[in-house]
């Protein structure tokens, strides 16, 4: 601390207090006027409190902004954290890779150059990664293999070996799948590999279908006479052959909760494993010819298509409604959509008709001579 000794001269030992005045007065000024400076000076405001959303596995970059205060400004956090996979940088921006779909709060702190500094509560919405496109792959009985993507209509073709074939199935969560020939044969497409046939002494009466559970890890073949054999990690949990009073199968459905449908030329369902009948269509009653099952998402319900494509639904099952034209050509096979927001009917010329809110596909150009058989979908 000064004293007036040290600041202020003497005169003949007097002081010169005048002087010392000034010098003291000049003092204090300086110092309030710096206060009051630095408190003139507003302290910085957040601006940005709401950021442009984010999706989850896309790359993210946002700044924050303030206005305000002295530059530069220093960001960080005040409380709460930033979604998993980004980081808030001391410039102000938000960077890196989300990895959960969320809304996030958090409060920020920006501070500028003079030490002033405001928090504001800053929210960003991180989307859930888009779904990938849907591949629906409708298969040919001489073994032609033809795929969509639903998205953008992009169509692939390739030949499978062992036709004639009468199914096909869909690998859960891939662009793959299987197809059985009416001898039991199966071949893989997509890069599933086959887990296995029957063997000619059980496909005897003809193999009718092909269905996979639905972590893709086994599948079921089912034959006319009710033979059902269980490939990879499933394995059969019943049959109707044998039974008196069964009809002809005509298709096989896995169940959401495991176990598997089996639906006969009469309209008569039958549930095994962790499948539960929930009624049947009176296929002479109604006058209608079943050819295919598909069953719910939650497993509480399925739909049945016939061959002139009337749609019949038991349990939970929804009504979907067609998304275009009528039903026109003989119906032979059906595959629910992989989203659960409706399903596809194929005719044995090669045309698609969607109901619910599937997409719409173009109909498929098929070699001359042969006709479809299967379809299935899949992400």
């Amino acid at each position: 601390m000064l004293t007036l000794r040290t600041i202020a001269p003497r005169s003949h030992g007097v002081w010169r207090w005048p002087f010392a005045l000034a010098v003291l007065l000049m003092m204090v000024m300086n110092g309030t006027v710096a206060e009051a400076a630095t408190h003139l000076t507003p302290a910085p405001t957040v601006t940005s409190t709401a950021l442009p959303p984010a999706t989850v596995a896309a790359t993210y970059s946002a700044t924050l902004l303030a206005s305000g205060g002295t530059a530069p400004y220093n960001w960080s956090l005040a409380s709460g954290a930033v979604p998993l996979g980004l980081v808030l940088s001391s410039s102000g921006t938000l960077i890196g890779i989300p990895a959960l779909a969320a809304t996030n709060t958090v409060s920020v702190r920006v501070t500028d150059a003079l030490g002033a500094a405001s928090v504001a509560t800053v929210t960003l919405l991180v989307h859930p990664a888009p779904a990938p496109p849907e591949l629906v792959s409708v298969v040919t009985a001489a073994g032609q293999l033809v795929q969509e993507e639903a998205s953008s209509q992009a169509i692939s073709q390739s030949t499978l070996p062992a036709a004639p074939i009468v199914a096909a199935a869909d690998v859960a969560n891939g662009h793959g799948g299987w197809v059985v020939n009416s001898r039991g044969v199966v071949s893989g497409f997509g890069g599933a590999q086959s887990l296995g046939g029957l063997s000619t002494r059980r496909a005897r009466s003809g193999v009718i279908g092909i269905a996979a559970n639905l972590t893709g890890s086994g599948y079921w073949i089912a034959t006319a006479d009710g033979y059902v054999g269980g490939f990879g990690s499933v394995h059969a949990s019943g049959t109707l052959r044998g039974l008196h009073h069964s009809d002809a199968v005509v298709a096989i459905a896995a169940a959401a909760h495991g176990g598997y449908y089996l639906l006969q030329r009469n309209g008569v369902v039958t549930g095994f494993g962790g499948a539960r009948a929930l009624g049947s269509l009176h296929a002479r009653r109604e006058h209608v010819v079943p050819v295919a099952i598909s069953a719910t998402p939650s497993g509480s319900g399925y739909w049945i298509a016939t061959a002139s494509g009337a749609i019949f639904r038991f349990g939970v099952a929804r009504r979907w409604h067609l998304a275009g034209e009528a039903v026109s050509g003989t119906v032979v096979a059906m595959a629910r959509a992989s989203n659960g927001t409706g399903f596809y009917l194929l005719t044995d010329s090669g045309a698609i008709f969607p109901f619910g809110a599937v997409s719409h596909l173009a109909p498929m150009v098929l070699p001359v001579g042969d006709h479809a058989v299967a379809i299935a979908a899949a992400v």
